[in-house]
This record gives structure tokens, C-alpha cells and sequence, in this order.
């Protein structure tokens, strides 16, 4: 109890006594009349120095005035009463206190508090405003941007798109978008009006709302897309075969790498409509669509063709687009279907297909523009220039090379979170931290967990910092705990911290070096004991590979999980050599493949065989035999320069930013504050 109390036990200020002649005079309050108050606002300047404790002590001593002898807005003079004890002064605290602790995860950014941080309760600190200060200031910097990519950004940020057939219909832009795609699908024929089938059953629809952008950034148009539902579908019913390949994220960078190195135009183009060219075998019936009022009661839409979100409509949609591009003198690769080559030297030009979306790049403009109208009259195509925004990944070309982030993905993860406000972690996850799967207690929704580490495995394409984290949380999707949805968090307030970080691809020249970096954590996992794999692939000095997954089988020394690690490096690099083949890209072989384990390096080296290797003998023989072909050659390197060594562990921040340094990521946004 504080020493400041001063007890009075034999005086009682709310006893009820008997009115004296010195008692306070009563008013009658129907003769009183009403004051007349000014309409104008008054201002109260509150100061803790201008208090008096006396008059404070009198008031609370139940004195009243007489509101006959006060002018309207004069303040209250208090009147002695003698059956009013009079207390002593009291001292008032000079204690200081802390803000709440809760207070520590996030940024202030809006409330500075001037000359002392610390909260008094003997004196308020003054509170200055500053609206202007946005919650990821000093995180997203602009100064260093072009006024072209200000306005693409600007008009990147301000999107909202509807969720709702009912949120659309109160925008005028988008139910011209609906009326424009219902109008698609029936000059199209896909489909014919008729009555439903005994023994058939119906699948369900819905609306997709995405606004697309120009190169510039400004609203190239307002995209309503009618989707199937076609998860209501019955394998050999309706649907067979599914399976349709995408592009690889690896192939992706490779020439995106290439792209930057060599300084040729890349340009990127969407199909219009592009499942609707797809031809269906099977009988597929719809229910007819919000919006569409053609069909009568009972009715419903049999599909000629297909729509998007059926089982087997991306597979028909590839099989159609194949079909043409190599009508058009392009060859296939081998290693990845979505990956199409044409010509050689100055007419060289390669083209991948990302769904319905496309990417090409090389030397000649002409010959580029020229697949663009041939691919215009096969299936009606949107030209979007050249490329700044991919697939949510936004793409800046410089004379130093090309800058790739997803800083509009971030802030929409953030923003959907909660955390705009948040205060940055400077590592993605704390050292010498490890989960497992009966940690804390589970959460009774886990869908939001489901859906943010679905989201950060996408962020994951141009954020190899987070890699390890993610791989570590998404082993729990199946029964997340409270703690597991912490470090989700903690994982988004070190991305508050860098938004706008991502891969750079500099300008370089032929041939190529390519290196490779590989790692292992043994038995890191708590529940199975298996190992983690990390590995990371440099294409000149650009990062277009990376890894981190557990290892499928349990090792018995650290030796074998390195020697683990080092076989799937080799198979990716192997990989990777197979489409730089198909690019027609030349490199320098051997590769160096650094490791921090001699005597994983040994074993590759040597003809070793014993006891404690015996059950190695198929990973012995793949990295052995490249090595002896000349395709690799292990060399050794320091832990504390492990490159790998992000891609297997948590790490302390000086060390994290050190490795990550040796990245050769870059932060466009943040040079101009740095």
C-alpha cells in the first residue's frame, strides 16, 4: 500500500446531518432562470502545474455555490462549511511509469511523445500528431524510383477488387465486365441450353473479379471471370485425366537471369479466354450463372467447351496451346513443358507459359512482336509490353540490371493480417528455436494459418530469406498450435522490416559460372529425427535456386546427412544444366559444389565402402560418378560462409545479414533512406 494513504477513522465527509442556519441556501429551480451559453467552442488547456490541490480538496469536501451570485461560464468558487473537514495536503506520486508491454510489437508511428518516452502519471507528456507518417515508413522508400514506376506502384497499391457477385453489381465497370464475359462465352459456343439429363447432375459457378494492369501501371481493364466449381466433379463421370504441367519457378528466374545478363527485351502477354479453347470429351453440365438470364426454370448450360476451374480444363487448355506454338517453328523442352525455344545467335527467342500467362525474351524485338500476332490470331491475345508485373511479382529494368520483388504481395499479407503497424524483427525466425507438433496449445480455427503459410510458400519465390522459416512452419498444417501461429507472425514482422526486398539479376557476359552451395542440419527434426537439406545455386551472381526440405529417411552420423544433401544439390544442378542446354546457354564446367563437411567431400572423392556407408551406395554412385565425369567438383569451405548454412537453421542477426549479404538481393525501395 502506498505511504501517501492518511487514514482519518473517526471523520465520516457522507454522514447525513441535520440542516444548521449555516447549511448551504436552496434554490428553487423553476424561479431560476437559464443562463445563456455561448455557441462558440472552449478550448480546455489541461496543465498539471496550474492545479491547486487545496481547491481540489475543498470541492471533493462537498462544497456547492449559490449559481444566483455567479455569472454564466464563471468558474465555481467553493464556500466553507464548518462541518467540512479540511484534510491535509497530499504529495502527489513522481513515480514513473512503463508503457503497457503489449505496446513493444508494434510501431508508434502516429503518437511521439516528446522529451521523455517514459509515461509520468505526475505530469502528461505532450502528444504531437503526425498523420503524415505513413505505419511502413521508413520501409518503402521512393526516392530512387522513376516517375514512371511511382504511378505503377501508386496505381498498383489503390486496387480493390470485389469478393461478391453482390459486391460487382454496385460498380458500374464491373457488370460491363460480367456482360463482356457472358457475351465471350457464347460466341464462343461454349455451351447450349437445354434440360438436364435423368441420372445427371449439375456443378455449380461463381464470379472472379481482377483488374489488369498496362506496363505503365494504369487499368488496362476490369476482368470478370466465370469460374466452375469444379471440385462438385466425379472422377470417370465427368473428368479423366487432370494432370497439366506449369512452368517451373526455377525456369522462371533462369530467364529472367538471362534476360537481365544478356539486356534483351522481355515482354509478357496474357491469353484472352484461354480454357475456353480447350475441347471437352466428356459431358459436363452448369448451372446457369449469376447474371445470365437466357435460361429458363429447370434448364441448364451443357459445356462444349471448357471453363475454367474444371478438372480437365487446364489440361485441354495446354494441350491446344502446345498444338500452335510449335506450328510456329518453336521446339518443346524436355525438362520443362512450359519451355519453348526458336532460333539461334541474334534470332534467338524463348518463350515460357506460366497457365495463360506468357513471358518472352531475346535479342530481336521484331521477331518478338512477330509471335505476338501470330498468337493474336490463334487465340486473341492481350499485349501488355514489357514486363513489370508478372504473376504479383513486379519487375524493374535498370541500366544496372533487373530489380524483382513482391512488395505489393507483402503489404497485402500484412494488411489482411493486421500488422501494418507491427514492429520489425530484424531475422525471419530466433535462433536456436524448433518446433514440433505437440507445442502449445492447437487453435480451433486453422484455416488461417492454412491460408498464410500458403501464402508465404508463394512469397517464397523471390524471398529466399524466409525459406527456412516456411518450411519449418508448414509442417503443421494439419493440427497448428498457438505457437506455431507466433512465429507465423514473427516471420511477418521481419517482412515489415524489407517489403520491398527481392532478387536482382545484374548485367554479365558468356559463359557462365554456375556454383552451388549445399548443407544439412542432422536430425533437427524433434519428431522424426530426420535431417533438413538446404542448398542454394548461383547462375553468374544471380541466385535462380533454392531449397530447403527434410530428408526422407533418418541419418545415422552428420557425415551421411551431408553426403544427402550434396546428392540432391547434384540432381538440381544437373537440372539446371539440361535447360541452360535448351536456352543454348554455354557454361564453365566442372561446377563448384562448396561443402562444409570433409569428410563428405572424402567419400565423394574416394572409392570408400565399409559398413557405415554400404546403405549410401545409390547416392554414393550418382554424386561419385559426376564427379568422375567432370561434372562437379566438391570443394571445402568454412561454416561461419556457408552460404547453405540460411537454408538449415535459425541464425543470429549479424551472421543472417552476413549471409545474406553474399545473396545478392537488393531493396529498390529502401537504397534512397540507406
Amino acid at each position: 500500500m502506498s505511504r501517501d494513504v492518511v487514514f482519518y477513522e473517526s471523520i465520516f465527509p457522507f454522514q447525513k446531518q441535520v440542516p444548521t442556519t449555516n447549511s448551504i441556501p436552496m434554490t428553487n429551480p423553476q424561479n431560476e432562470s437559464i443562463p445563456n451559453v455561448s455557441t462558440e467552442p472552449m478550448n480546455f488547456n489541461y496543465n498539471s502545474d496550474d492545479i491547486d490541490l487545496e481547491t481540489e480538496q475543498e470541492y471533493h469536501g462537498h462544497s456547492e455555490t449559490n449559481s444566483s451570485s455567479n455569472s454564466p461560464g464563471s468558474p465555481v468558487e467553493p464556500q466553507n462549511d464548518q462541518n467540512v473537514p479540511v484534510y491535509p495536503n497530499i504529495r502527489a506520486s513522481t513515480r514513473h511509469t512503463k508503457p503497457p508491454a503489449w505496446f513493444n510489437d508494434y510501431v508508434m508511428h502516429c503518437n511521439h511523445i516528446s522529451n521523455d518516452d517514459n509515461f509520468s502519471t505526475s505530469k502528461p507528456s505532450k502528444i504531437l500528431k503526425s498523420p503524415h507518417c505513413p505505419p511502413t515508413y521508413p520501409y518503402l522508400e521512393s526516392s530512387v524510383l522513376t516517375e514512371e514506376h511511382k504511378c505503377f506502384l501508386a496505381s498498383v497499391s489503390k486496387l480493390n477488387e470485389p469478393t461478391s457477385y453482390e459486391q460487382a453489381c454496385q460498380d458500374i465497370d464491373w457488370i460491363a465486365a460480367i456482360n463482356k464475359e457472358l457475351q465471350a462465352l457464347e460466341d464462343n459456343n461454349t455451351w447450349t441450353i437445354m434440360p438436364l439429363p435423368q441420372n445427371k447432375k449439375p456443378i455449380g459457378s461463381k464470379w472472379v473479379y481482377k483488374v489488369k494492369l498496362k506496363s505503365d501501371g494504369t487499368i488496362e481493364r476490369f476482368m470478370a471471370r466465370l469460374v466452375a466449381k469444379g471440385y462438385n466433379q466425379t472422377y470417370g463421370i465427368d473428368y479423366l485425366n487432370s494432370f497439366s504441367p506449369v512452368a517451373k519457378v526455377v525456369t522462371v528466374r533462369i530467364l529472367l537471369s538471362l534476360s537481365a545478363s544478356n539486356n534483351w527485351f522481355l515482354h509478357q502477354l496474357d491469353i484472352n479466354n484461354a480454357f475456353l479453347h480447350g475441347y471437352l470429351e466428356e459431358e459436363v453440365y452448369l448451372i446457369p450463372p449469376q447474371g445470365y438470364h437466357k435460361a429458363k426454370e429447370g434448364e441448364v448450360c451443357k459445356l462444349n467447351k471448357s471453363l475454367y476451374r474444371l478438372k480437365q480444363a487446364s489440361r485441354q487448355w495446354h494441350i491446344e496451346f502446345c498444338n500452335k506454338i510449335l506450328s510456329f517453328g518453336f521446339k518443346q523442352s524436355a525438362h520443362d513443358h512450359c519451355l519453348f525455344v526458336k532460333g539461334e545467335g541474334s534470332d534467338f527467342m524463348a518463350l515460357v507459359v506460366y497457365v495463360d500467362d506468357v513471358l518472352i525474351t531475346g535479342p530481336n524485338e521484331a521477331l518478338i512482336k512477330q509471335v505476338k500476332e501470330q498468337l493474336h490470331d490463334a487465340f486473341t491475345i492481350k499485349d501488355l509490353g514489357e514486363a513489370s508485373y508478372f504473376l504479383g511479382i513486379e519487375l524493374l529494368k535498370t541500366d544496372k540490371g533487373l530489380y524483382v520483388n513482391q512488395r505489393k504481395y507483402v503489404m497485402d499479407i500484412l494488411a489482411d493480417v493486421g500488422l501494418t503497424g507491427v514492429k520489425p524483427a530484424p531475422t525471419p525466425v530466433m535462433k536456436n528455436v524448433s518446433f514440433c507438433a505437440d507445442q502449445g496449445k492447437f487453435l480451433q480455427d486453422p484455416k488461417k494459418y492454412r491460408r498464410l503459410i500458403g501464402r508465404l510458400l508463394y512469397l517464397n519465390f523471390t524471398r529466399p530469406d524466409i525459406s527456412y522459416a516456411v518450411q519449418q512452419l508448414s509442417q503443421f498444417l494439419h493440427s497448428p498450435t498457438d505457437v506455431h501461429w507466433k512465429a507465423a507472425l514473427h516471420v511477418l514482422k521481419y517482412l515489415k522490416s524489407c517489403p520491398s526486398k527481392g532478387l536482382f539479376f545484374g548485367k554479365g557476359s558468356s559463359p557462365m559460372n554456375i556454383t552451388a552451395y549445399s548443407d544439412s542440419d542432422w536430425a533437427s527434426c524433434k519428431d522424426t529425427r530426420r535431417s533438413l537439406t538446404g542448398y542454394c545455386i548461383f547462375l553468374g551472381k544471380s541466385l535462380v535456386s533454392w531449397k530447403t526440405k527434410k530428408q526422407k529417411t533418418v541419418s545415422r552420423s552428420s557425415c551421411e546427412a551431408e553426403y544427402r544433401s550434396l546428392a540432391a544439390t547434384v540432381c538440381e544442378l544437373l537440372w539446371i544444366s539440361f535447360i541452360l542446354r535448351d536456352l543454348k546457354v554455354s557454361f564453365k564446367i566442372p561446377i563448384s559444389l562448396w561443402c562444409d563437411n570433409k569428410a563428405a567431400i572424402h567419400i565423394t572423392e574416394n572409392p570408400i565402402f565399409h559398413e557405415r556407408t554400404k546403405h549410401l551406395d545409390i547416392d554414393c554412385h550418382l554424386v561419385r560418378d559426376l564427379y568422375k565425369s567432370g561434372f562437379i567438383v566438391p570443394q571445402h569451405i568454412s561454416t561461419t560462409r556457408q552460404l547453405a548454412d540460411l537454408f538449415t537453421k535459425g541464425l543470429c542477426n549479424p551472421q543472417f545479414q552476413f549471409l545474406l549479404s553474399k545473396m545478392n538481393l537488393d531493396d529498390i525501395h529502401h537504397q534512397g533512406s540507406s
